[in-house]
């Protein structure tokens, strides 16, 4: 997480609000052990935290060169993380001048950390900070439920009936799953993140706002469903134009894992990787995609059928991880069953904390993956709306797909997702 932070913060202060976020965070001092064959999840003592923050001085320079050189410190700190011996976390603070806001760059490995993490981590650091400038003493809020308390009631739960009911659901989902069109045969491959292309699509403030107000009014749905739509429509006009039938697509839709699922379980300042990833089956329809992209009531249909898929998912997902990991039962038959080709994720909003001057930097700090892991989908989208904005970045391997015909498929979600803002706006779902 690249941060726009006012130049005039003092960096000894940042270090020690990470220190204090550290303590209070467990996620954060977690260790990774082998153990035999399995890995096992360790915690270091607080008293035993040691934070790792560097500190960068570039004000000196242009700055296309200031970002060049964050972006080489970044690789360098990414790469430094080491679960075996408790380095999950760096950070590093890049001083642009005291009359330019600088950068505080914050690497988390995602084995301790989520979206909703990043929230709670965000706020938090902004408070120890504020505190600590103000020399107070540094207070957060109570812990909630432990990561250790939630893995065993979600072990408990993957054998019990109310969690295995759902094997036929799943199965159902993802038998005779459509495959996803390709411009070359890759005999089932989808290469490595070092072998990504990306493009990303950007609406404009006032469709983002008209989305994120309109969107929750139409049939108390959400921005998932508006985003999940648009995609379904896409893909059912791309195969249509390869001379294919439309009909439904298997995604891959990562969650955020922390559902009600048990009484007396907190999770709302639980920092962790919590996030759950699960097939859904999303047919639109067979609309006329001129309707669609012009705000035609084939735009709320479209929308109301996606939901309506959607709402038939059980809990949200999340018996999909716990029958294929955590049940050995079911392990094997989800396991042998056919795999979505894309995956989406919505992350949400990261704007400005709190009206604090501490914001999400324009800027790019680089990769966020090895270039060496292997991709888990032919075509990935991720969602987030940034400065106001809604971006969607879409990464595939280019042996399988060639970027006209990405940016294609791109520029027809686009053109849905603007059909079902323009449909919403106007108050007229149907």
């Amino acid at each position: 997480m690249l941060l726009e932070v006012p130049g005039d913060v003092k960096p000894a202060l940042i270090e020690r609000a990470l220190a204090a976020l550290m303590n209070h965070h467990d996620a954060l001092r977690s260790r990774f052990v082998r153990d035999g064959s399995a890995w096992r999840q360790d915690y270091v003592p607080a008293e035993s935290v040691q934070v790792d923050f560097a500190q960068f001085d570039l004000a000196d320079l242009v700055p296309e060169a200031r970002i060049e050189q964050l972006q080489i410190a970044a690789a360098r700190m990414q790469a430094s993380l080491d679960p075996e011996v408790g380095r999950m976390t760096t950070a590093g603070w890049f001083d642009f001048g005291i009359t330019n806001p600088g950068r505080l760059l914050l690497v988390i490995h995602h084995l301790v950390v989520d979206g909703i993490s990043w929230r709670i981590l965000l706020e938090d650091l902004v408070t120890a900070y504020r505190q600590l400038v103000a020399s107070e003493t540094v207070r957060f809020p109570d812990k909630t439920t432990s990561v250790t308390a939630w893995a065993a009631q979600l072990a408990a739960r993957a054998r019990d009936p109310v969690c295995t009911d759902e094997l036929g659901f799943w199965t159902a989902v993802c038998h005779d799953a459509p495959a996803l069109p390709r411009d070359r045969a890759v005999d089932g491959q989808c290469g490595t993140h070092g072998e990504s292309e990306t493009l990303t699509v950007t609406l404009s403030v006032p469709e983002t706002q008209a989305l994120l107000t309109a969107v929750p009014r139409a049939y108390r749905s959400r921005i998932n469903d508006a985003l999940l739509a648009a995609l379904s429509l896409a893909i059912a006009d791309w195969r249509r134009m390869r001379g294919k039938a439309g009909g439904s697509v298997l995604v891959d839709l990562e969650g955020h894992g922390r559902e009600d699922l048990f009484p007396g379980v907190d999770l709302s300042r639980t920092v962790g990787w919590f996030t759950a990833m699960y097939p859904v089956r999303l047919d639109p329809g067979q609309p006329d995609s001129a309707e669609i992209a012009a705000g035609g009531p084939a735009a709320g249909l479209a929308l109301r059928r996606i939901k309506e898929q959607l709402r038939a998912v059980p809990h949200n997902g999340i018996g999909w991880g716990m029958l294929r990991h955590l049940n050995s039962e079911s392990a094997g038959q989800l396991q042998a069953l056919p795999r979505p080709e894309i995956a989406f994720n919505y992350l949400g909003r990261f704007d400005e904390a709190g009206g604090s001057g501490w914001r999400s930097a324009a800027e790019s700090p680089g990769a966020s993956v090895s270039p060496h892991r292997s991709r888990d989908h032919l075509l990935e989208v991720v969602a987030l709306v940034q400065g106001g904005a809604l971006r969607m970045e879409w990464s595939w391997w280019p042996r399988a797909h060639d970027r006209a015909s990405i940016a294609d498929l791109a520029a027809h979600a686009t053109a849905a997702l603007r059909g079902v803002i323009r449909r919403l706006s106007a108050g007229t779902a149907r």
